[in-house]
């Protein structure tokens, strides 16, 4: 993921190697993950990387998956 913020403020967060099985719903993952932690208060760039991770981790199944909040905190 890449962030660029109106101040000039920039970042990429590479992803981590996976096995990908299937990309449907990824992208509506990650986006109301960070949605969820931003609401929660976390900032921007931790909810932006624990977007990422559930993104890693719905790809590692068939169909649109719900990536639980246990997996997404889990080390």
């Amino acid at each position: 993921m890449f962030f660029a913020g109106k101040s000039g403020k920039t970042f990429h967060l590479p992803a981590n190697k996976t096995e990908v099985v299937d990309v449907t719903g990824c992208g509506d993952t990650a986006l109301a993950t960070l949605v969820f932690y931003r609401t929660l208060g976390r900032p921007l760039e931790e909810s932006i990387r624990l977007a990422n991770k559930a993104a890693g981790i719905s790809v590692q199944h068939l169909g649109c998956y719900h990536v639980s909040r246990d997996e997404i905190e889990s080390s």
